[in-house]
């Protein structure tokens, strides 16, 4: 039960991932808050320059608990899709969305910063998981509670970095 909550692979940051290691996958699904940016912040352009790059060789996605429109309008700029309120680690928008846009899970990687919202919830869909450090420590309330369920999680499941470029 608590290897569904252990990442594929696990990194600093999307910064650190040597996406070239991934060129057998197609598709890409970023968490947003934490994981392209701060939580409630805007995407630093690092990162944004970052997604370009990505989107010559990945279809891309952003899948967020954040409102729909604060997340489509914070990545209108971006090349990639993005989805709010999915209300992860819950499966029912996600599978929506991976129908309607004919993502197939065993050809994409999910890049998140939360073992439950983010890792669990990409494991039972049957992505490979890219567990990445937070941004930042400010976070939703609710995301709180869920970074103490990660720490008791982290107890009993060893977390060893791949090796950044």
């Amino acid at each position: 039960m608590l290897q569904n909550f252990k990442p594929n692979h696990y990194y600093d940051s999307i910064m650190s991932i040597d996406f070239s290691r991934f060129v057998h996958y197609s598709t890409i699904v970023f968490d947003y808050d934490n994981t392209l940016t701060k939580w409630n912040g805007v995407v630093p352009t690092n990162i944004s320059e970052k997604i370009k790059e990505l989107s010559k060789n990945f279809e891309l996605f952003v899948f967020s608990n954040g409102k729909q429109k604060r997340v489509q309008e914070s990545c209108q700029e971006l090349p990639l899709k993005a989805f709010g309120s999915c209300y992860k680690p819950q499966l029912g928008k996600a599978v929506q969305i991976i129908t309607a846009q004919k993502i197939d899970p065993k050809k994409t990687l999910f890049v998140g910063d939360n073992m439950i919202t983010d890792i669990w919830f990409s494991n039972r869909l049957g992505m490979t998981s890219i567990l990445v450090d937070p941004l930042r420590k400010k976070e939703f309330l609710l995301t709180g509670v869920w970074r103490l369920c990660e720490k008791f999680l982290k107890l009993f499941i060893t977390l060893k970095k791949d090796e950044t470029k």
